[in-house]
């Protein structure tokens, strides 16, 4: 399928595991790689920065301290936890940072960035 979806000219791809990166960059290897996963291990993320992940998802302190050491041109967004009327399962109850939670850690990003410039 990854051939396909390759062949057929996509060449960005969300990644949730190191196999799953892996796999793209076997078959596309300049494909723009999300690593959207919210937990990750630090060996992951010594990989994902191997492998030249483009963006990454964080929604609690503890993960965002997890890509402190990658560099600054990478993209860090937050996952936001919202309320979902009527879903059928709502994921905002276990993943997400709520506003001022994704706040701290967007500025936490940005600390760390000025740090290093």
């Amino acid at each position: 399928m990854l051939a396909n979806l390759a062949a057929a000219g996509i060449s960005a791809f969300d990644v949730a595991s190191p196999d799953e990166m892996r796999a793209v960059r076997a078959v596309c290897p300049e494909a723009v790689l999300h690593y959207n996963n919210p937990v990750r291990s630090t060996d992951e993320v010594a990989l994902a920065r191997e492998m030249g992940v483009a963006s990454y998802s964080v929604d609690d302190p503890r993960e965002l301290e997890k890509l402190a050491s990658l560099p600054r041109d990478v993209e860090v967004a937050v996952r936001l936890a919202l309320p979902v009327r009527g879903a059928a399962y709502d994921f905002g109850a276990k993943f997400g940072a709520p506003p001022e939670g994704a706040t701290a850690l967007l500025r936490q990003w940005h600390r760390w960035g000025s740090a290093r410039r």
